[in-house]
Protein backbone atom coordinates (compact mmCIF):
# COMPACT_ATOMS: atom_id res chain seq x y z
CA UNK A 1 0.00 0.00 0.00
CA UNK A 2 3.05 2.31 0.11
CA UNK A 3 5.80 3.05 -2.36
CA UNK A 4 8.79 3.07 -0.01
CA UNK A 5 9.60 0.83 2.96
CA UNK A 6 11.12 1.96 6.26
CA UNK A 7 13.11 4.08 6.94
CA UNK A 8 10.93 6.16 4.60
CA UNK A 9 7.90 7.56 6.45
CA UNK A 10 5.38 6.31 3.87
CA UNK A 11 3.97 3.46 5.98
CA UNK A 12 3.32 5.61 9.03
CA UNK A 13 1.92 8.50 7.01
CA UNK A 14 -0.47 6.12 5.24
CA UNK A 15 -1.60 4.65 8.56
CA UNK A 16 -2.30 8.13 9.93
CA UNK A 17 -4.24 8.97 6.79
CA UNK A 18 -6.35 5.82 7.07
CA UNK A 19 -7.33 6.51 10.68
CA UNK A 20 -7.73 10.25 9.95
CA UNK A 21 -5.27 11.42 12.60
CA UNK A 22 -2.65 14.11 12.08
CA UNK A 23 0.88 12.62 12.16
CA UNK A 24 1.89 14.96 15.00
CA UNK A 25 -0.78 13.30 17.17
CA UNK A 26 0.51 9.77 16.49
CA UNK A 27 2.68 7.60 18.72
CA UNK A 28 4.80 4.89 17.13
CA UNK A 29 6.10 1.93 19.13
CA UNK A 30 9.13 0.42 17.39
CA UNK A 31 12.06 -1.83 18.15
CA UNK A 32 14.39 -1.07 15.22
CA UNK A 33 16.42 1.88 13.98
CA UNK A 34 14.69 2.03 10.56
CA UNK A 35 11.28 2.06 12.23
CA UNK A 36 12.21 4.85 14.62
CA UNK A 37 13.77 6.84 11.79
CA UNK A 38 10.58 6.43 9.73
CA UNK A 39 8.41 7.56 12.64
CA UNK A 40 10.48 10.69 13.19
CA UNK A 41 10.49 11.45 9.44
CA UNK A 42 6.69 11.23 9.55
CA UNK A 43 6.60 13.78 12.38
CA UNK A 44 5.40 11.28 14.97
CA UNK A 45 6.45 10.53 18.54
CA UNK A 46 8.87 7.59 18.30
CA UNK A 47 9.09 5.22 21.25
CA UNK A 48 11.64 2.44 21.26
CA UNK A 49 10.48 -0.72 23.00
CA UNK A 50 13.41 -2.94 23.88
CA UNK A 51 11.78 -6.35 23.60
CA UNK A 52 13.61 -9.46 24.75
CA UNK A 53 14.31 -10.51 21.16
CA UNK A 54 15.59 -7.09 20.05
CA UNK A 55 16.97 -5.43 23.16
CA UNK A 56 19.10 -2.95 21.26
CA UNK A 57 20.74 -0.12 23.17
CA UNK A 58 18.81 3.15 23.12
CA UNK A 59 18.68 4.35 19.53
CA UNK A 60 19.25 7.96 18.44
CA UNK A 61 15.86 8.53 16.80
CA UNK A 62 13.90 7.46 19.89
CA UNK A 63 12.03 10.16 21.81
CA UNK A 64 11.59 7.68 24.66
CA UNK A 65 13.03 4.23 25.39
CA UNK A 66 11.04 1.58 27.27
CA UNK A 67 12.25 -1.79 28.48
CA UNK A 68 8.67 -3.05 28.58
CA UNK A 69 5.25 -1.95 27.38
CA UNK A 70 4.28 -2.07 31.05
CA UNK A 71 6.37 1.10 31.41
CA UNK A 72 4.33 2.99 28.78
CA UNK A 73 3.32 6.41 30.15
CA UNK A 74 -0.45 6.34 29.54
CA UNK A 75 -0.63 10.10 30.04
CA UNK A 76 0.83 10.42 26.52
CA UNK A 77 -2.51 9.26 25.16
CA UNK A 78 -4.92 12.18 25.25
Amino acid sequence: MVEHAKPAPDLFLRAAELVKVEPARCIVLEDTAPGLEAAKAAGMLAIQVRSASTALPPLPHADLVLDSLRDFPVELVG
